[in-house]
């Protein structure tokens, strides 16, 4: 009990003799510092005593001179995208130099992220777009046609598409796919046909802005209307070019008996006589009939 007294005497004589210490003077109190927009430093205000240091290790860990030798860089978003009048090249900060001979100007600024890459790129970055400009065109009486398959991007194993052009009124033939097929109109007006196996059948027109789908199997076809026609098609199978993927009407009129077609289609087998071979893929024509 005489010892108890003793400590509780002491605590209260050092309560009467003790001074307030400001906020700014206390010895846990720290203040974040901002120096520049990305430099950032903890600074210690108070003085740090032996029962400081013995007491705030067990709270929390001192960082600061950990954040005094590390300055934080200007932060890089990788939105290098502005050269004025100069041409982009491989560098970024401190890291590349500069080309010692020509590029291709057009196409470094349209992928500016693979001739500089961000610091946030970490190891191998597939190129995951396709030019149709790098595309071979088939040339065709009444349009052409441009393709993206998995062997011009290997990365898309999922999806190919191509980008048709229609003089006006001409026709791509009627023909199916064992792949799904979704369409987007860049310009002009395509009439569009769809013949299920239930027998059901659609005719449309769709203008610029418009959207059409084939499920896999169904046999359509497609016209320019009088100022032809320009559309993006797109493919469920990165493999759109393998055999046995699209299939041509004049192609199945030519390996199926004559008597089979007459009868089918209720007239003289002499008029599936000049089956076109190989398959016209698109036929000019100058005129549509009116809806």
């Amino acid at each position: 009990m005489r010892a108890v007294g003793f400590i509780l005497a002491a605590l209260l004589l050092a309560s009467t003799s003790a001074r307030i210490i400001s906020a700014d003077k206390a010895p846990y109190v720290r203040s974040l510092t901002k120096r520049s927009n990305f430099d950032e430093e903890i600074v210690n205000l108070g003085f740090e005593s032996a029962i400081h240091k013995r007491v705030a290790k067990h709270i929390r860990p001192d960082y600061t001179n950990a954040w005094q030798r590390r300055k934080r860089a200007a932060a890089d978003d990788g939105s290098i995208t502005n050269f004025g009048s100069k041409d982009p090249q491989p560098q970024r900060g401190d890291k590349g130099a500069s080309f010692l001979h020509g590029s291709n100007v057009a196409i470094d600024k349209q992928n500016i992220d693979y001739l500089s890459p961000p610091p946030t790129d970490a190891g191998v970055v597939p190129n995951l777009k396709w030019s149709f400009s790098l595309s071979k065109t088939k040339l065709l009486k009444g349009g052409w046609v441009r393709e993206q398959v998995v062997t011009d991007l290997p990365v898309s194993k999922d999806i190919a598409a191509a980008e048709q052009r229609l003089a006006p009124y001409a026709y791509r033939e009627l023909h199916w796919h064992r792949v799904a097929e979704w369409a987007f109109v860049i310009n002009g007006t395509v009439r569009i046909t769809g013949n299920d196996e239930d027998g059901g059948n659609y005719v449309a027109d769709v203008q610029a802005g418009d959207l059409w789908a084939f499920p896999r199997g169904v046999p359509h076809s497609l016209q320019a209307g009088p100022g032809g026609a320009q559309y993006l098609l797109v493919f469920d199978d990165g493999n759109f070019d393998a055999q046995g993927t699209t299939f041509m009407v004049d192609d199945w009129i030519a390996h199926t008996p004559k008597d089979v077609l007459a009868e089918n289609f209720g007239i003289d087998a002499s008029a599936f006589a000049n089956v076109t071979t190989p398959d016209p893929y698109i036929v000019a024509a100058d005129s549509w009939p009116s809806l």
